[in-house]
Protein backbone atom coordinates (compact mmCIF):
# COMPACT_ATOMS: atom_id res chain seq x y z
CA UNK A 1 0.00 0.00 0.00
CA UNK A 2 2.74 2.39 0.96
CA UNK A 3 4.35 1.52 -2.68
CA UNK A 4 0.91 2.36 -4.45
CA UNK A 5 0.77 5.86 -2.14
CA UNK A 6 4.00 6.84 -3.41
CA UNK A 7 3.66 5.80 -6.82
CA UNK A 8 -0.08 7.60 -6.93
CA UNK A 9 1.22 10.34 -5.35
CA UNK A 10 4.39 10.82 -7.94
CA UNK A 11 2.01 10.33 -11.03
CA UNK A 12 -0.10 13.42 -10.05
CA UNK A 13 2.42 15.85 -9.53
CA UNK A 14 4.49 14.70 -12.25
CA UNK A 15 1.15 15.80 -14.63
CA UNK A 16 -0.13 18.58 -12.26
CA UNK A 17 3.65 20.03 -12.87
CA UNK A 18 3.07 19.20 -16.95
CA UNK A 19 -0.25 21.19 -17.23
CA UNK A 20 1.34 24.13 -14.96
CA UNK A 21 4.32 24.01 -17.58
CA UNK A 22 2.15 24.28 -20.92
CA UNK A 23 -0.41 26.63 -18.98
CA UNK A 24 2.51 29.28 -19.00
CA UNK A 25 3.40 28.54 -22.28
CA UNK A 26 0.41 29.09 -23.33
CA UNK A 27 0.03 32.64 -21.47
CA UNK A 28 3.80 33.77 -23.18
CA UNK A 29 1.75 33.15 -26.40
CA UNK A 30 -1.63 35.57 -25.53
CA UNK A 31 -2.61 38.78 -23.95
CA UNK A 32 -4.16 37.26 -20.42
CA UNK A 33 -6.36 40.63 -20.53
CA UNK A 34 -8.36 39.42 -23.50
CA UNK A 35 -7.86 35.38 -23.96
CA UNK A 36 -7.59 34.67 -19.83
CA UNK A 37 -11.26 32.93 -20.21
CA UNK A 38 -10.05 30.60 -22.60
CA UNK A 39 -6.73 30.36 -20.97
CA UNK A 40 -8.85 28.90 -17.61
CA UNK A 41 -11.05 26.84 -19.43
CA UNK A 42 -8.33 24.59 -21.24
CA UNK A 43 -6.26 24.38 -17.73
CA UNK A 44 -9.71 22.79 -15.68
CA UNK A 45 -10.17 20.79 -18.81
CA UNK A 46 -6.51 20.02 -18.27
CA UNK A 47 -6.18 19.25 -14.23
CA UNK A 48 -9.53 17.35 -14.93
CA UNK A 49 -8.43 15.00 -17.57
CA UNK A 50 -4.63 14.40 -15.22
CA UNK A 51 -6.70 13.90 -12.19
CA UNK A 52 -8.77 11.23 -13.99
CA UNK A 53 -5.57 9.84 -15.14
CA UNK A 54 -4.17 9.38 -11.69
CA UNK A 55 -7.36 8.36 -10.12
CA UNK A 56 -7.42 5.47 -12.68
CA UNK A 57 -3.73 4.54 -12.19
CA UNK A 58 -5.04 4.54 -8.31
CA UNK A 59 -7.60 2.00 -8.59
CA UNK A 60 -5.15 -0.04 -10.70
CA UNK A 61 -2.95 0.01 -8.41
CA UNK A 62 -5.48 -0.88 -5.64
CA UNK A 63 -6.25 -4.01 -7.48
CA UNK A 64 -3.20 -5.38 -8.24
CA UNK A 65 -2.66 -5.31 -4.04
CA UNK A 66 -5.96 -6.80 -3.64
CA UNK A 67 -4.64 -9.61 -5.96
CA UNK A 68 -1.68 -10.04 -4.31
CA UNK A 69 -3.50 -10.95 -0.90
CA UNK A 70 -5.54 -13.21 -2.69
CA UNK A 71 -2.24 -15.04 -3.94
CA UNK A 72 -0.83 -15.29 -0.40
CA UNK A 73 -3.93 -16.10 0.84
CA UNK A 74 -5.12 -19.00 -1.71
CA UNK A 75 -8.36 -20.14 -2.72
CA UNK A 76 -10.64 -17.22 -4.50
CA UNK A 77 -9.26 -13.87 -4.76
CA UNK A 78 -10.14 -10.95 -2.07
CA UNK A 79 -12.73 -8.83 -2.90
CA UNK A 80 -11.35 -5.50 -4.36
CA UNK A 81 -12.68 -2.58 -2.34
CA UNK A 82 -15.70 -0.45 -3.76
CA UNK A 83 -13.96 2.50 -6.08
CA UNK A 84 -14.34 5.90 -4.03
CA UNK A 85 -16.87 8.86 -6.18
CA UNK A 86 -14.19 10.80 -7.39
CA UNK A 87 -14.41 14.49 -5.87
CA UNK A 88 -15.32 17.67 -7.74
CA UNK A 89 -11.49 18.59 -7.94
CA UNK A 90 -12.32 22.33 -9.46
CA UNK A 91 -15.66 23.16 -8.10
CA UNK A 92 -13.61 25.04 -5.37
CA UNK A 93 -11.81 27.09 -7.51
CA UNK A 94 -13.86 30.27 -7.25
CA UNK A 95 -14.12 32.42 -11.17
CA UNK A 96 -12.16 35.42 -11.22
CA UNK A 97 -11.32 38.48 -13.88
CA UNK A 98 -8.97 38.37 -16.00
CA UNK A 99 -5.43 39.20 -14.70
CA UNK A 100 -4.80 42.61 -16.11
CA UNK A 101 -2.06 44.81 -15.91
CA UNK A 102 -2.01 47.75 -13.40
CA UNK A 103 -1.86 51.38 -15.20
CA UNK A 104 0.70 53.81 -13.77
CA UNK A 105 -1.53 56.85 -12.60
CA UNK A 106 -2.58 59.09 -15.50
CA UNK A 107 -0.28 62.17 -14.13
CA UNK A 108 2.63 59.47 -14.24
CA UNK A 109 1.76 58.82 -18.25
CA UNK A 110 1.10 62.06 -19.09
CA UNK A 111 4.10 63.57 -17.72
CA UNK A 112 6.39 60.51 -19.71
CA UNK A 113 4.68 61.52 -22.83
CA UNK A 114 5.15 65.37 -22.33
CA UNK A 115 8.54 64.48 -21.62
CA UNK A 116 9.23 62.51 -24.40
CA UNK A 117 7.70 64.53 -26.93
CA UNK A 118 9.79 67.58 -25.37
CA UNK A 119 12.66 65.80 -25.64
CA UNK A 120 12.72 65.16 -29.46
CA UNK A 121 11.71 68.35 -30.35
CA UNK A 122 14.63 69.52 -28.02
CA UNK A 123 16.89 67.40 -30.05
CA UNK A 124 15.48 68.48 -33.32
CA UNK A 125 15.91 72.09 -32.68
CA UNK A 126 19.43 72.40 -30.51
CA UNK A 127 21.36 69.19 -32.41
CA UNK A 128 21.86 71.04 -35.63
CA UNK A 129 22.92 74.47 -34.05
CA UNK A 130 25.71 72.53 -32.11
CA UNK A 131 26.63 71.04 -35.32
CA UNK A 132 26.96 74.05 -37.43
CA UNK A 133 24.48 73.29 -39.88
CA UNK A 134 22.14 75.74 -41.19
CA UNK A 135 18.46 73.94 -41.89
CA UNK A 136 15.74 75.61 -43.34
CA UNK A 137 12.83 76.42 -40.29
CA UNK A 138 10.44 74.40 -41.84
CA UNK A 139 12.75 71.25 -42.14
CA UNK A 140 14.03 71.87 -38.69
CA UNK A 141 10.27 72.04 -37.01
CA UNK A 142 9.14 68.88 -39.21
CA UNK A 143 12.28 66.94 -38.04
CA UNK A 144 11.35 68.82 -34.82
CA UNK A 145 7.61 67.28 -35.27
CA UNK A 146 8.64 63.59 -36.62
CA UNK A 147 11.30 62.84 -33.98
CA UNK A 148 8.70 64.12 -30.80
CA UNK A 149 5.86 61.64 -32.79
CA UNK A 150 8.91 58.51 -32.65
CA UNK A 151 9.74 58.89 -29.16
CA UNK A 152 6.34 59.46 -27.92
CA UNK A 153 5.33 56.41 -29.95
CA UNK A 154 7.82 54.18 -28.35
CA UNK A 155 6.64 55.78 -24.68
CA UNK A 156 3.40 54.75 -25.53
CA UNK A 157 4.74 51.14 -26.72
CA UNK A 158 7.13 50.55 -23.63
CA UNK A 159 4.11 51.18 -21.78
CA UNK A 160 1.86 48.82 -23.58
CA UNK A 161 4.25 45.86 -23.33
CA UNK A 162 4.91 46.36 -19.40
CA UNK A 163 0.95 45.98 -19.27
CA UNK A 164 1.03 42.89 -21.20
CA UNK A 165 3.99 41.27 -19.11
CA UNK A 166 2.52 41.95 -16.16
CA UNK A 167 -0.57 40.66 -16.94
CA UNK A 168 1.35 37.52 -18.12
CA UNK A 169 2.90 37.49 -15.03
CA UNK A 170 -0.38 37.48 -12.31
CA UNK A 171 -1.62 35.18 -15.30
CA UNK A 172 0.95 32.75 -14.35
CA UNK A 173 0.97 33.02 -10.84
CA UNK A 174 -2.80 32.32 -11.39
CA UNK A 175 -2.09 29.11 -12.84
CA UNK A 176 0.03 28.14 -10.28
CA UNK A 177 -2.26 28.94 -7.46
CA UNK A 178 -5.18 27.09 -9.21
CA UNK A 179 -2.90 23.84 -9.98
CA UNK A 180 -2.08 24.10 -6.31
CA UNK A 181 -6.13 23.99 -5.20
CA UNK A 182 -6.06 20.80 -7.69
CA UNK A 183 -3.62 19.31 -6.50
CA UNK A 184 -4.47 19.42 -2.67
CA UNK A 185 -8.12 18.05 -3.26
CA UNK A 186 -6.93 15.58 -5.24
CA UNK A 187 -4.01 14.51 -3.15
CA UNK A 188 -6.36 14.00 0.00
CA UNK A 189 -9.20 12.06 -2.31
CA UNK A 190 -5.87 9.85 -3.09
CA UNK A 191 -5.17 9.33 0.30
CA UNK A 192 -8.15 8.99 1.68
CA UNK A 193 -9.19 6.36 -1.13
CA UNK A 194 -5.70 3.90 -0.22
CA UNK A 195 -6.60 4.08 3.69
CA UNK A 196 -10.64 2.99 3.01
CA UNK A 197 -8.99 0.53 0.69
CA UNK A 198 -6.47 -0.45 3.38
CA UNK A 199 -8.96 -1.25 6.02
CA UNK A 200 -11.17 -3.22 3.20
CA UNK A 201 -8.29 -5.25 2.29
CA UNK A 202 -7.60 -5.64 6.40
CA UNK A 203 -11.44 -6.91 7.37
CA UNK A 204 -11.01 -9.45 4.33
CA UNK A 205 -8.20 -10.65 5.50
CA UNK A 206 -8.78 -11.03 8.76
CA UNK A 207 -12.47 -13.13 7.94
CA UNK A 208 -9.90 -15.46 6.01
CA UNK A 209 -7.51 -15.75 8.52
CA UNK A 210 -10.29 -16.60 11.37
CA UNK A 211 -13.22 -18.43 9.41
CA UNK A 212 -12.60 -21.80 9.67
Amino acid sequence: MSAASSDVEFDLRSRVRAAVADAEGVVEECDPARDWPDVETWLHARLAYEGEQTFALLADRTAEVAAALGREFGGEPLPPPAPAEPPDVLGHLPPRDAPRGARRPLAARSRSLVMSGYGGLMMALILPRFAGVQLPAWLILTGALTTALLLGGATLTAERRRLLETSRTRSKARVRNDADGFLLVATKHAKDTLRHAQQHLRTECTKRTTDP
